[in-house]
């Protein structure tokens, strides 16, 4: 399994903060893999079932690690566009990466790209995410509306069949079967493939997450973030203005990135904040994702930083 704190030889730390009993220990350098990124701004970070580290960077297209040496793809290996900001997998355990130009299938060690416009029938020119539903249907967010792709072809929503804004930054798939969309300027809108309804009217939604309770998180950039309580409402949150619910961790605690204020995690319902000022690269951070042992990776614009709880 590809583990960069060890082979590569992270040296962890010089802060230890305890909370709740745990340790926070945070790594006040970049891991040495680091300078085999081609690039250092970036935007997703994803361990796949088979230990792969992959990284979506913004200019340079994406890079997996298999525990012993790097490899990039790019536009030149079939990717639309050199700019990756979502990354995920499916139950077949193909790699799905999102961003400029469409979305693209990494299977059997060859790419199949899906352009926006060719492809999936709409004119936009970014993916911001990509989900999986429970019936492995693909779903998409995209700067011109919203779309699912059933393994044989694509289905577009947009303002006209209810979705309330036309710019969709994430998409999240309920077990129950309801898809629920963050929309720029249209608050969240959720659809059970027979009706839909809007939450959150007019915000700037930017995220979306389900915690280990089952509890959704949508993340704005100007009003913090809001969590649905079991009663229906609607509860705020705002220690910053930008929360952007990315993961959430092995303990139940939820993170969220800020790209400009560092990490924030909320863990029994106290809000913990992490910046460069405790040994993080950037304050700039993108992506949060913890790997199968427990160690928290932050994407930011300088590079990777790690983090861990004990």
């Amino acid at each position: 399994m590809p583990q960069f704190y060890t082979k590569l030889g992270l040296v962890l730390l010089l802060l230890v903060q305890t909370v709740f009993g745990q340790n926070y220990k945070v790594a006040t350098d970049d891991f040495v893999g680091q300078a085999e990124l081609a690039d250092k701004d970036v935007r997703a970070i994803f361990q796949d079932r088979n230990g792969n580290f992959w990284f979506g960077t913004r200019n340079s297209g994406v890079m997996r690690f298999d525990g012993k040496s790097w490899q990039a793809f790019t536009t030149e290996h079939g990717l639309l566009a050199n700019g990756i900001l979502a990354i995920v997998e499916d139950r077949a355990g193909a790699i799905w990466c999102a961003g400029g130009g469409g979305v693209q299938k990494f299977d059997d060690e060859k790419w199949t790209a899906f352009a926006l416009k060719d492809d999936i029938g709409l004119n936009g020119r970014v993916v911001f995410a990509i989900r999986e539903d429970a019936d492995g249907r693909n779903w998409i967010g995209s700067s011109a509306d919203a779309s699912v792709f059933d393994g044989t072809s694509w289905q577009n929503y947009t303002t006209e069949q209810g979705l309330s804004h036309n710019v969709v930054h994430d998409v999240l798939a309920e077990a129950s079967g309801t898809i629920w969309f963050a929309t720029r300027k249209g608050g969240l809108s959720a659809f059970d493939d027979t009706a839909w309804q809007v939450h959150l009217q007019e915000a700037n939604i930017r995220g979306l997450l389900l915690d280990d309770a089952g509890r959704l998180w949508a993340g704005t950039a100007s009003q913090g973030a809001y969590s649905l309580l079991r009663d229906g409402t609607w509860h705020r949150h705002a220690p910053h203005e930008t929360l952007i619910p990315k993961a959430v961790d092995r303990h139940g605690g939820v993170w969220f990135a800020t790209e400009g204020a560092g990490a924030f995690r909320f863990y029994k319902q106290k809000w913990f904040h992490h910046t460069a000022a405790d040994g993080l690269v950037s304050d700039v951070v993108y992506s949060i994702f913890e790997d199968r042992d427990g160690i928290i990776w932050l994407g930011t614009d300088l590079g990777v930083s790690q983090m861990q709880i004990q």
